[in-house]
């Protein structure tokens, strides 16, 4: 596998109660297989943020955002992410999405992805704005990484698509769904607002029938009321509906906050842009001014801050600034938070920006000198600069010279840039000639962020900035130093950040808009750790890259869906078709609908057409391309007349095919085919282009990335530990192989496709040849014996933990979901998830195995003391595990009933 996909990743490995030492040790072993530069630190250690950014940690891996340091980590956009984070990067072989992996409790909806139907504007923003601010991710189109669609009606395009296309777990919801989770700060079960096929009317009844859930009230009062008081007046020009307005009054009243009717009640006027009566109004009666971005962020972090920290807490200016409307910006070796912020402020200065880099665009933000688009960027001649151009630019509504040194990508080569991403703040003075007297009101709109996350820093971050800076002159007309106003409204003096840097962005594809377009619908791995399709081109799989000295990019285009699907960058197109996750403002009701509904049907034609692609491939579509059809025609023939020459036995009836037979449709290798084989990979990359992936299935090889019905193969580099080889050890495994054999396959076919030259042979290929080292560490059977067990207790229904029940904590390998999926697929009747000690009041509260046993597995000793404790009250028979027993016993294909930790 490819370092090069963590080259940029530095990790800081926070060692706590909840991350043990030998869960580190794992870590660190994990790291060092794949390059991964990695620190380990104490939680309780204390860490300034100038050691943090000198020593360019791009992520923190903690269990726990118990360190003293969280604070300043999220002011820095720098994301903090459990162990499975790191796990599962190496187990995909690319960095991920960071947000699913958060150790935050606040972030309840970490793990829901939405996208919503023909609900208002306004509607769609407040709920972006929250399922954000509590952790979750939103696409304004349908995705592969959706987890719900929230529609009003079950006959909307999007809901019966989501419901018609096979392979992807969607759930179509209510809007009360999720603004019941906003309100209380909790993942409410989805189950009872299910969009069904009755009508509009019975489910809305059936909606208000339900019951209030259990404790609301409860949740409502236990929220933190760190608004204390505060007063809020929301401006018209949000054009807020009766469902929004009531969303966010809830937020602010349940943070302690009240919203006002009126203006001059109010302390904090929320708006949307820097105009208007009301605007002007609040701002020179010296009210805090702020937008939803502000309120967002407040909610998301439970804390008070100034709205004149955050360059995109405060209204935007209508239109953007003129001068930047024609440019055409791309990122890169920005990730996660850092990569939506550069991103949000592109949108608010007026300019476009793009996921890839094309000859069309006029800028790339680049963080450090390096990747394959900044070597693009160099080759085509591009403006390249750095992310605080885009801030400054912002902060001093002026456009700066890009070409100042202060700008340069370069400059990481003296300073830590990424350690003052988000550090520049509004300027006080600036913000004045927007609503003192002299002046005029813009007349275009602008996009509207959708949110921007970072904590505030002391002022003493001014000082900071300069000593990192102070080599480097200052462009003229820059002014970071705002000056003071009322008594009531902050400075902008800057906030002492650290940064995020990207961890493979660089290694994109520097692609085209069309292969951009047509990504997402396909299956992929399940959205759990894809935080949104907005950072899609971050993390994809690898393909070809076209020579950036060549000119003609569109040779590397792949084949169009159709034009219609196609969004050059080059055409100055609304921002919500650019960047799909922030939508732009629209100057009317009428003008949002028809987008909207534009917007619902390309992505209607796309699923169409992949549900088209999917049915075609047993129909009228060939497997291959004709030429490559025809040779390996020529290839069977040639086949068959050696076998028969040689053959001495009975003559075998030949095997014809059927036209009319069905059941084409499933993944099975026709028998003529030279292999049998339907995988899975786990541990490797396998992007195989398209040709490739025909030519491996017209030999009878289909690779998946997720198991599926009838696996009998995995490929992989050497045995492993990993959910989906461990999983796939409960299917009829008959082959366990390097993926090298699948690149000598096709290596010998593309040599000479009507050659009767001999394939690879499969065993020279076993995982016990290729690294034995690996079987011999994990197996005591040996990797014949182990293969033949497995087969031996799926047809005996004998599987290995067949009747027993666990109970298990979360704060085990992998997490509780990983390990659950593992212990069912190899018979576990069922699991029970005990997430505190305080719900171990009794034994009665644990679930027993078929034989009265009660099995606890977990790795902490708080746990175990307590199960302990219970055993010798209850004097039941027990017996506790660790996560090292279970993948013992699955590659015994037996019980280890020697190493357990406790029995009674």
């Amino acid at each position: 596998m490819s370092r090069r996909a963590f080259e940029h990743m530095h990790l800081l490995i926070l060692k706590s109660a909840e991350l043990g030492d030998v869960e580190v040790d794992e870590l660190c072993k994990v790291c060092d297989r794949h390059g991964i530069p990695y620190a380990i630190k104490g939680a309780t250690d204390r860490i300034s943020k100038q050691d943090f950014g000198s020593n360019g940690f791009t992520q923190i891996v903690s269990n726990t955002v118990l360190f003293d340091f969280y604070n300043d980590s999220q002011d820095a956009l720098i994301p903090v992410t459990t162990t499975q984070y790191v796990y599962d990067c190496a187990e995909k072989q690319k960095g991920l999405h960071t947000r699913p992996y958060s150790p935050d409790p606040k972030h309840v909806l970490k793990d829901v992805h939405i996208c919503i139907g023909n609900l208002p504007e306004s509607d769609k923003q407040a709920i972006y704005g929250g399922v954000r601010a509590l952790g979750g991710a939103y696409s304004e189109t349908l995705s592969a990484f959706i987890t719900h669609v929230i529609s009003t009606d079950p006959n909307e395009d999007c809901v019966v698509a989501v419901q018609s296309v096979r392979g992807f777990n969607i759930k179509a919801v209510h809007p009360q769904w999720i603004d019941l989770c906003l309100k209380l700060r909790k993942k409410v079960d989805d189950a009872p607002y299910e969009l069904n096929s009755k009508t509009v009317n019975e489910q809305q009844e059936k909606i208000n029938e339900l019951d209030v859930i259990e404790g609301a009230a409860e949740l409502v009062k236990a929220q933190s009321k760190f608004l204390n008081g505060k007063s809020f007046y929301l401006g018209q020009d949000l054009d807020l509906t009766e469902r929004s307005q009531e969303l966010i009054t809830s937020l602010i009243q349940n943070s302690g906050g009240v919203v006002v009717k009126s203006l001059d009640e109010a302390k904090f006027y929320i708006g949307q842009f820097r105009d208007g009566e009301e605007y002007i109004t609040a701002s020179r009666n010296k009210l805090y001014v702020g937008n939803m971005n502000w309120i967002y962020w407040m909610v998301e972090h439970q804390k008070w801050v100034t709205p004149y920290r955050k360059l995109l807490h405060h209204p935007y200016v209508r239109g953007g600034m003129p001068e930047m409307r024609e440019f055409v910006i791309s990122a890169t070796n920005y990730t996660g938070d850092a990569r939506f912020y550069i991103k949000n402020l592109v949108l608010a200065l007026g300019a476009n920006f793009t996921t890839s880099l094309k000859h069309s665009n006029t800028h790339l933000i680049s963080g450090t000198p390096t990747g394959k688009k900044y070597e693009a960027a160099l080759k085509w001649d591009m403006k390249i600069v750095n992310h605080l151009w885009l801030e400054e630019c912002y902060s001093n509504w002026k456009l700066q010279p890009y070409n100042h040194p202060r700008y340069a990508a370069s400059l990481s080569d003296k300073v830590d840039l990424t350690s003052i991403v988000g550090e520049t703040t509004l300027d006080i003075e600036v913000l004045k000639k927007f609503y003192e007297d002299g002046f005029t009101e813009g007349v275009t709109n602008i996009v509207e962020d959708s949110e921007d996350d970072g904590p505030i820093f002391p002022d003493v971050s001014e000082k900071r900035r300069s000593m990192v800076l102070q080599d480097i002159s200052q462009p003229s007309g820059l002014s970071h130093n705002a000056s003071s106003a009322a008594a009531d409204v902050p400075s902008g003096s800057s906030s002492a950040l650290l940064s995020q840097i990207d961890i493979r962005e660089d290694q994109a594809p520097i692609r085209d808009e069309e292969k951009q377009e047509t990504s997402h619908l396909r299956p992929s791995v399940p959205p759990s750790h894809e935080e949104s399709d907005k950072e899609n081109d971050e993390h994809s799989n690898s393909q070809d890259l076209p020579d950036p000295g060549n000119k003609s990019v569109d040779a590397f285009t792949p084949r169009k869906l159709s034009s219609t699907n196609i969004i050059p960058s080059s055409v100055k197109t609304p921002a919500a078709k650019l960047t799909p996750d922030i939508p732009q403002r629209l100057p009317s009701g009428r003008k949002a609908k028809d987008m909207a509904a534009q917007r619902l049907h390309e992505d209607m034609e796309k699923l169409n057409y992949f549900q088209q692609q999917q049915r075609s491939r047993s129909k009228d579509a060939p497997l291959l391309p004709e030429e490559i059809e025809a040779k390996k025609r020529k290839r069977e023939e040639l086949l068959k007349k050696e076998t028969r020459k040689s053959s001495s036995a009975e003559p075998e009836a030949p095997i014809k095919e059927s036209p009319k037979s069905k059941k084409a449709k499933r993944a099975t290798p026709v028998p003529s085919s030279p292999y049998h084989i339907i995988a899975v990979a786990t541990g490797c990359d396998l992007s195989f282009s398209r040709p490739d992936t025909q030519i491996l299935q017209s030999l009878g090889i289909m690779v998946h990335k997720e198991l599926v019905e009838g696996t009998n193969a995995i490929v992989a580099p050497k045995l492993m530990r990993t959910e989906k080889f461990l999983t796939g050890l409960s299917y009829e495994i008959q082959h366990i192989i390097s993926p090298d054999f699948l690149l000598a396959v096709l290596k010998t076919h593309k040599a000479d496709p009507s050659s009767t030259q001999p394939l690879p042979k499969l065993t020279d290929y076993s995982i016990d040849k290729v690294d034995p080292k690996s079987v011999t560490a994990l197996t005591p059977l040996g990797l014949n014996k182990l293969m033949e067990k497995c087969r031996e207790r799926i047809s005996n229904s004998d599987r290995v933990f067949k009747g027993i029940v666990f109970n298990i904590t979360p704060k085990i390998p992998g997490g509780a979901s990983t390990a659950q999926k593992i212990l069912r697929a190899h018979g576990c009747k069922d699991v029970r998830v005990v997430k505190t000690i305080k719900e171990m009041k009794s034994m009665k509260s644990l679930k027993a195995s078929t034989d009265g046993c009660v099995w606890f597995l977990t790795m902490e000793n708080g746990f175990q003391e307590r199960f302990k404790e219970l055993t010798k009250e209850s004097g039941t028979k027990t017996k506790i595990v660790g996560w090292e027993w279970v993948v013992a016993s699955i590659f015994k294909m037996d019980f280890d009933v020697e190493n357990v930790l406790f029995s009674s």
